[in-house]
């Protein structure tokens, strides 16, 4: 299996770490939004005595889990502008690698003793960087969808 992903850098050029690094850096913030998303409570309404209320409240102040406001506040924990840029920048990075695996073709086919070898090296490159920027990008959007879905419904209980 690691020979497979080896051999699928290689084949991929330049490009295809690129698309790796992009991803890395995407999914480690998404993962860091939904934990931070996750672990917001809604605020409950309970109907006791002020003094156990009150008793409560300091409790709470000690070991409560982050409100909606203060998770959906701190901009360091979620960069969207950042998200959404790196959602776009990872399928760009594939039509950037089918652009340099296409001129490798293009050039193998041109030159005196056009090798086989070098033509499937183009199309292999082009195909793997085109799948792998879509692979990076389309979960991703997904993922950033239902957050931003989740983070809309907490503004509105907050």
């Amino acid at each position: 299996m690691l020979d497979g992903i080896v051999q699928l850098f290689r084949e991929g050029g330049i490009c295809a770490y690129a698309i790796v690094a992009v991803g890395l850096i995407l999914y480690a913030l998404l993962i860091n939004r939904a934990v931070s998303l996750c672990s917001v409570t809604r605020p409950r309404v309970t109907s006791q005595s002020e003094d156990q209320d009150a008793l409560r409240g300091r409790m709470a102040l000690q070991t409560r889990p982050p409100t909606p406001d203060s998770a959906l506040r701190t901009p360091h924990s979620y960069h969207p502008h950042l998200i959404r840029a790196l959602i776009a920048v990872a399928p760009l990075l594939g039509l950037l690698g089918t652009v340099n695996g296409m001129i490798a073709t293009f050039d193998g086919l041109t030159s005196a003793g056009a090798s086989a070898s070098r033509i499937g090296t183009g199309v292999s490159e082009a195909l793997i960087t085109t799948q792998l920027g879509l692979t990076v990008a389309a979960p991703a959007l997904l993922i950033e969808c239902l957050l931003s879905r989740r983070a809309k419904k907490l503004r509105g209980a907050a």
